[in-house]
């Protein structure tokens, strides 16, 4: 189990591996005397069909970032492989951030991931060539550029971390 809490100590994150939830992360909220909510669920509110680990949170813990192997958080995964997400508390909803600035999908895992205190930016570790020219590596998601943008960190056309 891994933990990680928030600047205002409001909630952490953990991936569970409890019979009743074995692929998923959650969310543990001190403030609200022990309540659980998942956070690997699509927008409509469905359950993970695939593992979720890593687990990272904003400063404000409303913003959760995620890997997962579930196909059915976002339309269209049709990869088959470990992809990024992220699970906006405040309003419900999650999103891929592991493909293309043109919105394709990766076509190799992403595993590792990190987001940045107001939640903007998520940084991933990916095994994927297609996301820009340079190939594999670590890229940087801006979920607040309009349209979302995915651009190369550190990349090696072999893959692997440079």
């Amino acid at each position: 189990m891994r933990h990680l809490i928030t600047a205002l100590a409001r909630s952490w994150p953990w991936a569970s591996f409890a019979a009743l939830c074995a692929t998923c992360v959650t969310l543990i909220s001190p403030a609200a005397a022990g309540v659980m909510e998942r956070a690997s669920v699509a927008t409509d509110g469905g359950q993970a069909n695939g593992a979720s680990r890593s687990p990272h949170m904003s400063a404000d813990g409303l913003i959760v970032a995620f890997a997962s192997e579930a196909d059915n958080l976002v339309p269209e995964d049709t990869n088959g492989v470990s992809d990024i997400f992220v699970h906006d508390r405040a309003n419900g909803t999650t999103t891929r951030v592991s493909v293309a600035t043109t919105g394709g999908e990766a076509n190799g895992a992403s595993v590792e991931n990190a987001i940045s205190a107001n939640g903007r930016f998520v940084l991933f570790h990916t095994q994927a060539t297609n996301l820009h020219a340079g190939g594999a590596g670590l890229y940087i998601h801006d979920r607040g550029a309009s349209p979302p943008t995915t651009e190369p960190v550190a990349v090696l056309p072999t893959g692997g971390l440079p």
